[in-house]
């Protein structure tokens, strides 16, 4: 089952990350001794033409900062990109020649992506 982070109670999911992304985020945060203080960042770069590319990484709290908790981990996003991760859905794959996180978007169409 996906772990599901809504933008407000009431609001319609925001984005989804897979258990295996979740667990792939974990480990990595162990493995890398990530400071208690920081948390996951999610965030977009980029637009026109070729769209907006999605990042992900560890950092600290900024000001403009709307935090989220899944499963004791604080997840970091702007204001000013949240309407770019509505819909998103983030999963971790790995098979004998690659791994790395993948970024889905269903609600942008195909044309647009």
């Amino acid at each position: 089952m996906d772990i599901l982070m809504n933008l407000i109670d009431s609001n319609p999911v925001l984005f989804k990350i897979s258990n295996n992304a979740l667990n792939e985020i974990k480990r990595l945060m162990d493995s890398l001794n990530i400071n208690p203080d920081m948390g996951l960042r999610l965030g977009t770069k980029g637009g026109g033409c070729a769209g907006h590319s999605f990042l992900i990484g560890f950092d600290r709290k900024k000001d403009n900062d709307k935090v989220y908790h899944i499963n004791d981990i604080p997840v970091f996003i702007q204001l000013n990109a949240i309407m770019f991760l509505a819909g998103l859905e983030i999963d971790f794959e790995k098979d004998e020649f690659s791994q790395g996180f993948s970024f889905n978007n269903p609600s942008i169409p195909s044309n647009a992506k």
